[in-house]
């Protein structure tokens, strides 16, 4: 099974809707067996989660997505194999915020055999 690099940005709107809707066990669970972290922007207007090195359960993670098709976030996710996956909404019925287009940034290199000593570019 593959393992990823997630990480979720959320309003506080957001956040509350998808605790009311049965999401607090979900990341409660991860929460104890020390796989993510929650951080707060600067602000304290955003919620952001970082997952290290998990397979999610697709189901639960599906509806997890499916929550949050019509509502503001930013999703970025990277595979054990280098798949990059974005998901980014700016605009639900509450209003729109353009902060999801720039809360999330990585960073790569090319290197020769793995060998992060060896980096082309």
């Amino acid at each position: 099974m593959t393992e990823y690099k997630i990480a979720l940005a959320l309003d506080s709107r957001t956040l509350k809707e998808l605790l009311d809707n049965g999401f607090l066990e979900f990341f409660r669970e991860r929460e104890r067996k020390g796989m993510f972290r929650m951080v707060n922007t600067p602000d304290e207007k955003y919620k952001v989660f970082l997952w290290d090195w998990e397979t999610p359960n697709p189901d639960k993670w599906k509806e997890l997505l499916n929550h949050l098709e019509h509502r503001r976030h930013a999703i970025l996710q990277i595979s054990e194999e280098g798949e990059i996956w974005k998901d980014i909404e700016t605009d639900d019925e509450f209003g729109s915020d353009g902060v999801f287009e720039e809360i999330f940034g990585w960073t790569a290199s090319i290197c020769l055999w793995q060998d992060a000593s060896q980096t082309l570019v």
